[in-house]
């Protein structure tokens, strides 16, 4: 016969089991398409959930309206934050775009974290003048998996952008990001010049 301390025992051991198991489900459920998905996603940003549309396909009004009802629901998440920032960008609105894209990158999206850098490096309207800004972004994003970080990074690295910046990249971590680039690199004529570029730059990084 069973004891009441074992059965409870059990009890709590299926209701663990059951939590975690509920809990592995929900982690790798994919995100949920909106509307702002479907109009907004850019088609390189690695962690869209929908196929993605280059500048001219956008309807950009119904892009802004679609995305900024998704944020009523959803205002931290930073992937809608970031889908509303680009078409902000293209319907000439600067101000704003640069402040939704800073938001979402504080709000971790490798992506706005990318494009947050690249406006602060090519000196964008409403954008900060500080390197060391973008440089610590850029870092975030390429440690999160972004080549594009990666690669522009070790460029800006390489030409002394980021020198006097607190904590950047050491070198070898450079080689790393660059190395899984390579590696990731299109075989054939389709990644010819990624591979020629990244190959360049891991060159200049053995000589520095």
């Amino acid at each position: 016969m069973a004891t009441p301390g074992r059965g409870l025992a059990g009890t709590f051991a299926l209701l663990l089991l059951w939590t975690l198991a509920s809990a592995a489900l929900a982690a790798s459920a994919p995100a949920a398409l909106s509307e702002c998905d479907r109009l907004a996603a850019h088609p390189e940003d690695p962690d869209r959930v929908a196929e993605g549309r280059v500048t001219a396909e956008i309807d950009l009004p119904a892009a802004i309206a679609a995305c900024e009802a998704a944020l009523e629901d959803e205002p931290d998440n930073a992937r809608l934050r970031y889908q509303l920032a680009r078409v902000l960008f293209y319907s000439a609105a600067p101000e704003r775009a640069m402040a939704e894209m800073h938001r979402a990158a504080e709000g971790g999206h490798r992506q706005a974290e990318f494009i947050y850098g690249v406006f602060i490096i090519r000196g964008r309207p409403h954008a900060p003048a500080d390197p060391c800004i973008a440089e610590r972004y850029w870092q975030r994003s390429a440690r999160a998996g972004r080549d594009a970080a990666a690669v522009n990074y070790a460029l800006q690295w390489l030409r002394g952008t980021f020198d006097g910046c607190p904590g950047p990249a050491p070198r070898a971590e450079l080689a790393q990001w660059l190395g899984a680039v390579l590696g990731a690199a299109p075989s054939g004529y389709a990644g010819y010049y990624q591979r020629l570029l990244v190959e360049d730059l891991l060159q200049r990084l053995e000589r520095t």
